[in-house]
């Protein structure tokens, strides 16, 4: 183990495991204690030995019963080690998991959009476990098994220095055995890794997209696709296993040739009377114990290169990704709804994708945002959320700093409903209760009947109790609309950005949910990206974007007879309506 690793190791163990140093302490206590009991148990075993063949049958039972107190103490200890070392490990992993979730949680947009959620799924449920048991199992192990090199390593040289050496001819040759194979399985663990995150992604995006996997008869291709992912994993496993039983072949063959030159060694030396049979056998025992521990730490330099893996994976993932903090404590609220963009610029990926936007949005105003596909419309609306950090230039909420804003108070402050909402895999009810924890039900349904959806769900056989599925799949595309609206208009926020959250919903509908939002408009700050006519034709104000610039401002008659990007626009929508 090289210093680097040294230091990795004690840094997190710093992290996740001194809290519980006194836990952690009587854990290595009971262990040890086990451990010399059980050392103990073969200088006694070759004492009766000694004592039958001299026919001392009192010495005998006396033996006998000295073995018996030692088992029955060292049960005690093992009932009470397990429970505490169940209880650490499980300990240990949940503050883990629950350090990492959060991280998770509140890392910024563009770190989250660099991994996969297979990836994160991945850490949660395997690196973690990994972690914890090498903190807890490892370095317990690594300490009851350097005891009982100690001390079975004083009594074979207690009992004969020249069977000792003989003994140990074997050692060195394990350690660099281990050694190179800990190289190339630490290799083979990152590889295995990487493999398992594109085969969890895989699996967790099959199962989301079901329904359109069905829809294009797409069955076979995912599962030859997850068979592909399978095939490496159990690639890479097997050559790992296999890598793992030659180490530990190679290493069983230097101890059998060690063992036959100290029995041979060892009978001439009976048969010459410098050692009895008892001696002699406990001398083995002893001699086995010292070489399986001594096995079992270099084997742990295997758990060593998988832990330093998964905290490699940790330090990638979290510590050296940006969570969204507190940027200063001034913690304004938005009062009023005033937005004001001043020449903002953003880039995802070494592409502009907003370039130079000057607008300026007053409170209680309505206004939509249209453009074609790839014109910067959603990735403005998160520049608003402070999902992204833009370049260049200033965005003010209430001519404040949005840099000197606390982003949950931007977030409290600001409801954005996205075409695709997320719903929870609960009640319809407890879904709305996310936006107003409080709310009442005469504000619930108040609510729903603003977006018409109160009679649809009445109609349910379960009402505000039924429960909507994972994502909300037993809601049509159009109701999973509806529940997003209601549970965002609950939310009473200053500010409100609506992204296309009438795409999936009937005409009716839509206009009964144009005249909620308007009437959300007499008091609150309004902001639409639109892609239908009849949510256009009818808004005051239309700021049109076309390769991440505001190009063009106007009602729906002004930009017809003055920009053309919004007529081509207005046409390409009209065709489109007609098509469908």
């Amino acid at each position: 183990m090289v210093n680097k690793d040294v230091k990795v190791i004690i840094k997190y163990y710093l992290k996740f495991i001194k809290q519980y140093n006194c836990i952690f302490v009587a854990l290595l206590v009971l262990s040890s204690i086990s451990s010399i009991i059980l050392l103990i148990n073969p200088i006694l075993n070759g004492k009766i030995l000694d004592y039958a063949l001299n026919m001392q049958f009192q010495d005998v039972l006396r033996i006998v019963i000295y073995l018996l107190m030692l088992f029955v103490m060292n049960s005690i200890i093992s009932v009470i080690y397990t429970y505490i070392n169940n209880y650490l490990q499980n300990k240990v992993t949940y503050d883990i998991k629950k350090e990492t979730f959060k991280k998770i949680i509140y890392l910024k947009m563009e770190d989250l959009n660099e991994n996969s959620i297979g990836k994160y799924m991945s850490f949660l449920e395997g690196d973690t476990n990994t972690i914890s048991s090498f903190y807890i199992n490892t370095i317990n192990s690594f300490f009851t098994y350097t005891i009982k090199i100690f001390c079975s390593g004083f009594f074979i040289f207690r009992i004969s220095i020249k069977l000792s050496l003989i003994g140990l001819i074997s050692l060195p040759i394990m350690l660099i055995i281990n050694y190179y194979f800990g190289k190339t399985i630490k290799k083979l663990q990152e590889k295995n890794r990487k493999i398992f995150d594109k085969y969890t992604s895989n699996v967790q995006e099959t199962f989301s997209g079901l329904k359109e996997i069905k829809g294009l008869c797409l069955e076979n291709w995912v599962e030859q696709k997850n068979n592909l992912n399978l095939d490496n994993i159990f690639k890479v496993n097997m050559r790992r296993s296999t890598l793992s039983s030659f180490g530990g072949l190679a290493q069983n063959l230097t101890g059998f040739l060690m063992q036959i030159a100290v029995y041979l060694v060892g009978c001439y030396m009976i048969g010459t009377k410098k050692i009895t049979v008892g001696y002699f056998s406990a001398f083995i025992n002893y001699l086995n114990q010292f070489l399986s521990s001594a096995q079992q730490i270099t084997s742990i330099n295997i758990s060593l290169q998988s832990t330093l893996v998964s905290i490699d994976r940790y330090e990638k993932l979290i510590t050296n990704c940006q969570t969204e903090l507190i940027v200063n404590n001034e913690n304004e609220t938005i009062i009023n709804g005033d937005i004001t963009v001043e020449n903002i610029t953003f880039s995802y990926k070494n592409k502009k994708v907003i370039n130079d936007i000057n607008l300026t949005i007053r409170a209680n105003e309505m206004v939509a945002i249209v453009g074609a596909n790839g014109s910067g419309k959603t990735t403005f609306l998160s520049l608003l959320m402070g999902f992204y950090k833009f370049e260049y230039g200033k965005i003010y909420f209430d001519e404040i700093d949005i840099s000197k804003i606390d982003f949950s108070t931007i977030r409290k402050n600001i409801t954005y409903i996205q075409q695709h909402p997320f719903l929870f895999n609960d009640t319809i009810k407890n879904n709305l209760l996310v936006g107003k924890e409080d709310a009442t039900d005469e504000e619930i349904k108040k609510v729903c009947e603003s977006v018409y959806f109160y009679d649809t769900i009445m109609n349910l056989p379960d009402g505000f109790n039924t429960v909507i599925g994972e994502c909300g799949l037993k809601l049509s595309g159009g109701q999973r609309q509806q529940l997003a609206i209601a549970r965002g208009i609950l939310r009473n926020s200053k500010i409100f950005l609506f992204d296309e959250i009438t795409s999936n919903i009937d005409g009716i509908t839509e206009k009964h949910i144009l005249n909620t939002i308007r009437n959300l408009s007499k008091q609150h700050t309004v902001i639409i990206i639109a892609h239908r006519n009849t949510m256009i034709v009818e808004m005051p104000r239309i700021i049109v974007f076309d390769n991440g610039k505001n190009i063009a401002e106007g009602t729906h008659f002004e930009l017809l007879n003055n920009c053309l990007q919004y007529q081509n626009l207005f046409k390409e929508i009209n065709k489109e309506e007609k098509m469908t």
